[in-house]
């Protein structure tokens, strides 16, 4: 009947009033892009940005808030997608997932991600940032529609590696939104 699928959660980090503080886009990039976090698959990125560093990513970031005198409030939004045990694929075809997965926010939004591997081996997890203004210029609302989008997108292209997100909840607000497969 085919085979079981593993469990993938994704959620949105942070509560009201988070990121909006002058240096967040600094802080939460300069940690997502942590060489010491990323060290063993070193799966890191970015989309809609011309410089690939640390620092190009974060002006990139901040050049598009200028550019659309949106430099105030919320700076960006900060999104955690766990695999729990990594993925028994190589780094190439990782990396190649990612990209079409993040296709789906670097289409409007500028995206830095990196993946993360904490001490113990089932907590693979990578960390996704979106500037808070896109690339027209709106500031960022992600509603539950948007998310199911988000989750099919996801789920056409992991289904085949044996990953597939799940609505945990019926609620279509985000606060506490996270999707989750059955186990």
């Amino acid at each position: 009947m085919g085979h079981a699928l593993k469990t993938a959660i994704f959620k949105i980090v942070g509560e009201a009033g988070s990121y909006v503080n002058e240096d967040a886009v600094e802080k939460i990039i300069k940690y997502v892009l942590k060489q010491e976090k990323r060290q063993k698959h070193d799966l890191w990125g970015s989309i809609g940005t011309i410089k690939k560093s640390e620092k190009g990513i974060t002006e990139g970031f901040h050049k598009i808030k200028r550019l659309y005198e949106k430099e105030d409030g919320l700076q960006l939004k900060h999104l955690v997608l766990s695999w729990g045990q990594t993925p028994d694929l190589p780094r190439k075809k990782m990396r190649k997932l990612i990209k079409r997965t993040l296709s789906f926010w670097g289409m409007e939004y500028q995206v830095v991600y990196a993946v993360h591997e904490d001490k113990m081996g089932d907590r693979y997890h990578m960390h996704i940032v979106l500037n808070s203004v896109s690339n027209t210029g709106k500031k960022i609302q992600i509603t539950g529609k948007k998310l199911n989008r988000f989750k099919r997108k996801f789920n056409n292209i992991w289904n085949p590696y044996g990953y597939m997100l799940k609505m945990q909840n019926g609620s279509e607000t985000i606060k506490g939104k996270s999707f989750e497969c059955d186990s």
